[in-house]
């Protein structure tokens, strides 16, 4: 009863739901950069207007000419420099709300496992139990020690790959050891039974970077875990797919 209880507990949202907060808006970044650009272009079609007809109403006709040239590389290099500017600033709003999103579940990921442990441990402290029960919580404490442990193995291989010196160490790999290894850490994650993840489907070599495929493969199979329902039934098929150049398609 009281490791049921863990488990229940273990499942309530610990950690804040930080995406509620409210972000940077993309707004206020995409309206002055178009007001920006539409300035610098009435600027440049004004000064091409005066110049012309500066120099066609001029005795110095060469200076209107130059100023012309000039000004005009200048009023493009410009635009084109506000043009970058306007680009590289929506892609770091972009880049903070995805490490956003990622700090947010990450949060809820490891506060998750700790909360199941702290419970576990209070009631070990606080309650005389039977050598069944204290083996159970154990046994589940292990379980989210193990859990723990995956999520910061996951997160300094994500560190890894972030990296720009991180070396390209393709190597040849089963794609059924593979998706094997990637089942057993879903199910030791949420504790789910053999039964509910299963694989079927044709074995083959893959050639490409171990840590890559992992990542891959454990986030489909969480997202369908926790997209699954209550009592969640996930199915991994692999199969060829004939063409010019075969493949296989992990569905």
């Amino acid at each position: 009863a009281f490791a049921d209880r863990t488990r229940h507990f273990a499942s309530i949202p610990s950690a804040p739901n930080l995406s509620m907060l409210p972000r940077r808006s993309l707004k206020f970044p995409i309206t002055l950069g178009v007001v920006m650009i539409v300035l610098v272009v009435l600027l440049t079609v004004g000064w091409v207007l005066l110049s012309v007809f500066g120099a066609l109403n001029s005795s110095v006709k060469a200076f209107y000419w130059t100023a012309l040239t000039v000004g005009a590389i200048l009023f493009v290099v410009v635009l084109v420099g506000t043009i970058i500017y306007l680009s590289l600033s929506i892609k770091a709003i972009n880049l903070t709300r995805r490490q956003s999103n990622f700090m947010d579940s990450v949060s809820h990921e490891l506060k998750s496992p700790i909360a199941s442990l702290k419970l576990s441990l209070q009631t070990l402290t606080l309650r005389s139990v039977s050598d069944d029960e204290r083996q159970a919580f154990h046994r589940l404490m292990l379980e989210d020690i193990e859990r723990l442990d995956e999520l910061i193995n996951h997160l300094l291989d994500a560190a890894r790959l972030e990296r720009p010196d991180a070396p390209d160490r393709a190597e040849w790999l089963r794609s059924t050891d593979v998706l094997l290894r990637c089942i057993q850490a879903v199910r030791t994650r949420y504790r789910l039974s053999e039964d509910r993840i299963r694989l079927t489907g044709p074995d083959a070599r893959i050639r490409a970077r171990q840590v890559d495929l992992e990542m891959i493969f454990r986030n489909l199979l969480d997202n369908a875990v926790k997209y699954g329902g209550e009592e969640p039934l996930v199915e991994v098929r692999t199969r060829w797919e004939r063409g010019t150049k075969p493949r296989l398609v992990v569905q």
